[in-house]
């Protein structure tokens, strides 16, 4: 079996990391044989459907902005990757989505590492792009928070909806 993906070819070279290092290390860990194009196209294969779909999220992880650790979470079958596309919620006007984003990771980064924790899962904010890595629960709660900063709410009651749901 195999799949082709696209990812920006200024992130090739995370993907393939220090002397292949990063390659390498997904390679055995998914169970999967890399091939990257210095187009910025994938190649997945694998004899397993579930190989290549965990590489492929684990690709487009390290793609957005997540670190080779974090992406190896993906390997436990109760964790996923979800991306949010920012211009499908918020349109392509980059000033907006420049805003947005910048409410999202919050002075210092603040906001984020609060989603974060208080969700448990991981989040990167690259480009256009939103993406969430943890368990299946945790990715939902999550995504609930940023659409809900998204859409113009008060940090607080996104925080106390979050600690209400953790209840």
């Amino acid at each position: 079996m195999e799949e082709i993906i696209r990812i920006p070819e200024s992130r090739i070279g995370l993907i393939i990391g220090e002397g292949g290092k990063v390659k390498t290390e997904l390679q055995k860990s998914f169970g999967a044989k890399l091939t990257i194009n210095e187009d910025g196209t994938v190649e997945i294969t694998s004899e397993e459907g579930l190989n290549i779909y965990k590489m492929k999220k684990a690709v487009e992880g390290i793609a957005r902005g997540l670190s080779l650790e974090i992406v190896l979470n993906l390997c436990d079958d109760d964790y996923d990757l979800e991306i949010i596309h920012l211009e499908e919620i918020l349109g392509k006007n980059k000033n907006v989505l420049n805003r947005y984003k910048s409410r999202l990771i919050g002075s210092d980064g603040r906001i984020k590492k609060i989603l974060e924790k208080k969700t448990g899962t991981d989040i990167a904010i690259h480009g256009k792009t939103v993406a969430i890595l943890g368990k299946f629960e945790d990715i939902a709660d999550a995504k609930s928070a940023i659409e809900m900063i998204l859409q113009g709410n008060d940090f607080n009651s996104v925080f106390a909806t979050l600690d209400n749901r953790v209840r």
